[in-house]
């Protein structure tokens, strides 16, 4: 009788542990799959950033739609790893993100002295970056993100700070909206305690505008 009874006091204690054993649960394995997919992808690394990727495919378009110039005097050494269409895109991928962050710095007349590497993770379209958003984002006090407002609409892109980390939508990129990301992690980089969001955003637009 005795065993009977520590047996029911210890199921009831385990009653009243489960649910608070479940949102752990939740909240662990809830957040893993974004973070493995993170860590599962692919790299690309130029000089000052590394971009994160699932096929090769997302490189090839990343290279299509930054059609920017090369500038000057702009150190044309890159990475890749193994996959062969990395070879065969890193002489044009590279330079352009390279001379994109040159670019950058030069209109906001800003450099940083010792930049942590740039993360860069390609999603396929804007719902798949309002999902990361999400994650990262959970509550409206967060003020490590910038680039966006507002989670319901549709976002092109974002920065996270602490992490160094562009999220962006490949349906929706364009050297505009990459430059206008850049702009966040230089600002960041630049200061002790990052300018305000609208600081920010004033200048992301600014160097978006006077790209050419």
């Amino acid at each position: 009788m005795k065993n009977g009874n520590q047996n029911l006091r210890r199921q009831a204690r385990l009653l009243k542990v489960s649910p608070w054993f479940f949102l752990l649960c939740f909240v662990v394995f809830g957040f893993a799959p974004s973070i493995d997919i993170a860590l599962a992808q692919q790299t690309f690394t130029t000089g000052r950033t590394v971009v994160y990727y699932d096929k090769a495919i997302s490189l090839q378009e990343m290279e299509h739609r930054l059609r920017f110039r090369p500038v000057d005097n702009v150190n044309q050494k890159y990475l890749y790893t193994q996959d062969s269409a990395e070879t065969a895109l890193a002489s044009g991928l590279s330079p352009k993100i390279e001379n994109l962050l040159t670019k950058v710095c030069q209109i906001l007349n800003i450099w940083p002295r010792n930049p942590g590497s740039l993360k860069i993770y390609l999603l396929e379209n804007s719902e798949q970056v309002r999902q990361r958003f999400l994650a990262i984002h959970p509550f409206s006090s967060d003020r490590s993100i910038f680039g966006h407002t507002y989670a319901s609409d549709p976002i092109k892109g974002f920065y996270e700070s602490r992490s160094r980390s562009i999220f962006l939508s490949l349906a929706d990129l364009s050297e505009g909206v990459l430059a206008h990301e850049m702009t966040h992690f230089v600002l960041c980089e630049c200061s002790a305690r990052p300018p305000s969001s609208e600081i920010q955003e004033y200048w992301a637009h600014f160097v978006e505008d006077h790209l050419n």
